[in-house]
């Protein structure tokens, strides 16, 4: 063999996991090992299955073929659910709630409860923390107030009461095409009272008047959270 020509020794070793050959290639000059140069080559496709299947691929030389540009995964698609808000949220930017009162027994009226004068009291509170409110309005916002009452044999009172904060949303169910509208509760407060006729209605009374400022309290509490000015 002439001196200026180099001999070449090649070995193929087969790989798996994932599945490539490896070349690798060396060299000969006069008789002295010189250069090696190694040689990897994948099937079609198995880069992006690989990717594709989560798993980690070994470190492995460039093949004689790949691209020297790095490879940059896709962004990742944008969900098509919006954001979800923090909690308080919706109670943020309330201005305007109504008042409900849900009719009374005849043994609600035995016991001293009026349902003007319940209506009147919650509405006085919310118009006093600044929410607007019509008394014949129909908000979509608006505390509903329940009380179901029963009279024992001993003419004791006992009553069952529940204020609630509801507003109208539009929503999606599962078993139906499109919104519907329908209440949803945001607050609910309730409790039992029980007493002489005298006393009954009064314990009711402030029992619901500590819910309508309770409910006021948190909607201004979450609006301060959120940076929001109180109505």
């Amino acid at each position: 063999m002439p001196a200026d020509l180099k001999a070449v020794a090649s070995t193929y070793k087969a790989l798996a996991d994932p599945t490539r050959l490896q070349v690798n290639i060396r060299f000969l000059e006069r008789g002295r090992e010189g250069d090696e140069v190694r040689l990897t080559y994948e099937p079609p496709g198995a880069h992006e299955r690989v990717m594709l299947s989560g798993a980690s691929a070994s470190p492995v030389a460039p093949s004689a073929s790949a691209s020297t540009s790095p490879v940059v995964p896709d962004a990742a698609a944008p969900s098509g659910r919006p954001p979800v808000l923090p909690p308080g949220s919706e109670l943020r930017g309330l201005t305007t709630i109504g008042t409900v009162v849900e009719d009374l027994s005849a043994q609600a009226t035995a016991c001293g409860l009026d349902q003007e004068k319940i209506k009147t009291s919650i509405a006085r509170i919310l118009a006093a923390a600044g929410f607007k409110t019509e008394r014949f309005g129909d908000e979509d916002t608006y505390v509903l107030l329940s009380v179901v009452t029963s009279r024992l044999p001993d003419g004791t009172c006992v009553s069952r009461y529940d204020a609630s904060l509801v507003t109208q949303a539009d929503v999606t169910l599962p078993y139906l095409k499109g919104l519907v509208s329908m209440p949803l509760p945001l607050l609910h407060e309730g409790g039992m009272s029980g007493g002489s006729p005298a006393s009954h209605a009064s314990a009711v009374m402030d029992a619901l008047v500590k819910s309508a400022n309770h409910f006021v309290s948190q909607i201004r509490s979450a609006g301060v959270a959120q940076g929001v000015p109180p109505p």
